[in-house]
């Protein structure tokens, strides 16, 4: 279990050592600057951070003070504590140590050969085995890990311990209904974790990770694009939740306006624009992209100049803008960010940027757009915000 002391430490500092996450190294004067607060309690909060060994001193400052005493300059220790992550799909899981400073320094990814291993017991046994593995071979304390976070594909019920997964069934007329099935993945995290745990979809963990490790910014929605799509709404920095199934966009449907292997006049869902298995798909039409078997095979050849794949990445940009725009309008929001492979490719934020603008009231009228910028983490979002549900219990 985490320390006590330590856990209301971090809850108690979190503005300070958020500050030391971005902007280390800091002087005792950049503190006062930056806080407001007085000498005196600066060193009193100081103080109890070194005792605590979250902040070290590491050398001294080039600029010294007005009266020519040396600045010394303080960071965050990163290793002052942990947080493993799991980041589950239905087709994948990956695992990951994260220290203080919001770094990934370990992590291994799998990929299910059989889809009995998705939300499993097994699965999360083989996990928590592998982070624990991880601590021992640093030899970190059990105390100096914050606990566990599990950012899932579907939606999670905390209440009930459960993360619901959807198959599409045909149903009558010809009509797709939805089959659910819930895993109850608390269970098996309490058989299997020494530690505490904390669970959420993944576009929702993202989120809250790019709150507080990541930009920071007062009113965002952030857009994970995967296996299928989701959103996670921040706003005056706090994650909305609605009634616990805000953000999945897989029903939203789209006409598309640019598009080149979809039809002009018919409506899609985002999903079947946007997703991996849909991309892959309408590139699979084209013979010479017939081997194509990954996202990160499209994104290589995106990367190359490939016209023909970033013409299909464009059409997934342009639906994504057309669920953006109203978006922006209805809500003022400071910036899309974009998680997942295909945001990995510049032209496609850039476009995605472009269309946001041209049809934006704030831009229109007031020369302002949402920033549309991608996820921080970059490739370890995932297990980013994972870690981003732990950070988010400590800190609150």
């Amino acid at each position: 279990m985490p320390s006590e002391a330590l856990v209301h430490l971090l809850g108690k500092r979190s503005r300070l050592i958020h500050h030391f996450i971005h902007n280390s190294p800091l002087t005792r004067a950049d503190i006062m600057a930056i806080s407001g607060a007085s000498q005196p309690t600066v060193t009193q909060w100081l103080r109890e951070l070194i005792d605590a060994e979250v902040v070290h001193e590491v050398g001294i400052s080039p600029q010294g003070s007005a009266l020519g005493r040396p600045r010394v300059l303080l960071e965050l220790n990163p290793e002052a504590a942990w947080v493993g992550a799991m980041h589950l799909t239905s087709v994948s899981a990956e695992a990951g140590l994260v220290n203080l400073r919001g770094e990934v320094v370990a992590s291994e990814a799998m990929t299910f050969t059989s889809q009995d291993m998705a939300y499993s017991r097994e699965l999360f046994h083989i996990l928590i085995k592998k982070i624990a593995t991880w601590v021992r071979e640093r030899k970190i304390a059990d105390d100096q890990i914050l606990g566990i976070g599990v950012a899932t594909s579907g939606p999670v019920n905390n209440e009930r311990g459960t993360v619901a997964s959807y198959a599409p069934v045909d149903g009558a007329a010809g009509v797709t209904r939805w089959e659910r099935t819930d895993f109850p993945i608390r269970d098996y995290l309490a058989a299997s974790s020494p530690w505490p745990f904390y669970m959420e979809t993944n576009a929702w963990a993202i989120a809250l990770s790019e709150r507080w490790l990541g930009t920071g910014y007062k009113n965002f929605v952030l857009v994970h694009v995967s296996e299928g799509v989701a959103a996670g709404t921040v706003l005056n920095h706090q994650l909305y939740r609605g009634n616990g199934l805000a953000g999945e966009l897989h029903p939203v449907s789209i006409v598309p306006e640019n598009a080149v292997t979809l039809a002009k006049d018919l409506r899609y869902r985002l999903y079947d624009i946007v997703g991996r298995r849909h991309i892959l798909e309408r590139l699979h039409t084209f013979r010479e992209y017939e081997q194509m078997r990954s996202l990160a095979q499209v994104i290589a050849a995106a990367r190359q100049g490939d016209s023909q794949v970033l013409a299909i990445l464009r059409e997934c940009a342009d639906a994504l803008a057309q669920f953006c725009i109203p978006v922006a309008n209805l809500l003022d929001l400071d910036a899309f960010i974009l998680s997942g492979p295909i945001f990995q490719i510049p032209e496609i934020i850039g476009y995605m940027q472009q269309r946001i603008a041209q049809a934006t009231f704030s831009a229109l009228m007031e020369g302002r757009a949402p920033l549309v910028i991608p996820s921080t983490f970059g490739a370890n979002s995932g297990l980013m915000g994972a870690a981003g549900l732990v950070f988010d219990q400590v800190f609150n």
